[in-house]
């Protein structure tokens, strides 16, 4: 906008602005984390090519193998899930034998969700195709001049920069 006098005048509050050093917009930060979020899961797809997985249900074997059995909620939590969408993950671990539901011992409305022995059976080449996962992942944020990169540094908190890898 230029005043009358044909010099800058500042912009509206509503209108964001731009410097030099990228400043990012709710609009970008979405756009950004979206982007981020898609180069991920596309690594975790890739490396889980050939397992009977989604990088989600891969996720969820690791958090039973790691925690032992639990409740569907308990878990849900664990993949920062939606309790009330996780029933079709859950069915197809079940359907292909890699997970049980079984009665919990204390409360009769529970059901506990544990592995199986061909989950047992998959998990170390699961694992090991999730660490290979991670690494890319870990590679591709810090290349010198990846946006990723610089984003996370600038709007990342620390515990998640270095947090688990899964």
């Amino acid at each position: 906008m230029r005043s009358e006098g044909g010099s800058p005048s500042e912009a509206p509050p509503s209108e964001p602005i731009i410097s030099q050093e990228r400043d990012y917009t709710m609009k970008s930060i979405f756009l950004e984390v979206n982007r981020l979020e898609r180069v991920i899961q596309n690594e975790y797809a890739q490396a889980l090519h050939g397992f009977p997985v989604s990088p989600i249900e891969a996720h969820m074997l690791v958090e039973l193998h790691e925690r032992g059995a639990m409740r569907a909620m308990d878990l849900a939590q664990r993949v920062n899930f939606t309790v009330t969408s996780f029933t079709p993950p859950i069915d197809r671990l079940v359907e292909r034998e890699l997970i049980e539901r079984r009665a919990h011992p204390q409360d009769r409305r529970a059901i506990l969700l544990d592995l199986t022995d061909a989950g047992r059976a998959l998990f170390p080449a699961l694992a090991g195709a999730l660490e290979n996962a991670h690494q890319r992942v870990t590679q591709l944020m810090n290349q010198a001049g990846n946006p990723a990169n610089s984003f996370v540094e600038k709007y990342a908190p620390a515990a998640l920069v270095a947090g688990e890898p899964y």
